[in-house]
């Protein structure tokens, strides 16, 4: 996973535009959901309020 991310940034920063000289990475997010447990499809309906 480490490497994934450092190839990733020193893949991206070579193309930012320029004057971009003082770029940080302030965050990293991470999300892997259960991969052993099958989806379960369901029909859900979504009623928006009335504002």
């Amino acid at each position: 996973m480490y490497d994934k991310v450092v190839n990733t940034v020193s893949n991206a920063v070579p193309v930012l535009p320029s004057g971009y000289t003082n770029h940080q990475i302030i965050a990293l997010l991470y999300l892997q959901a259960k991969a052993t447990i099958a989806p379960k499809l369901t029909k859900r309906t979504f009623v928006s309020p009335r504002c």
